[in-house]
């Protein structure tokens, strides 16, 4: 079984269709699983942590982290 991370939103009273990430998390034939973000406190952007068995790491499952860049963000 192969997971994937989807992200939705709560609009108007509803959660709206869940979208899947794209490759730079769901790499194609590996897991990605249990995403938790982080907000940065300093620059309102966000990073998010999840697991994935993807080539790279050092066991077979692995904590990764992506930083997300919002309207506001200043990372690099």
């Amino acid at each position: 079984m192969k997971c994937a991370i989807y992200v939705t939103e709560f609009k108007n009273g509803k959660w709206q269709d869940p979208v899947k990430l794209n490759d730079k998390i769901n790499l194609s034939g590996n897991t990605s699983t249990q995403p938790t973000l982080q907000t940065l406190q300093d620059n309102g952007g966000e990073i998010l942590y999840f697991v994935s068995d993807r080539p790279g790491g050092y066991g077979k499952n692995d904590i990764w982290y992506l930083f997300i860049k919002t309207e506001n963000t200043m990372i690099p």
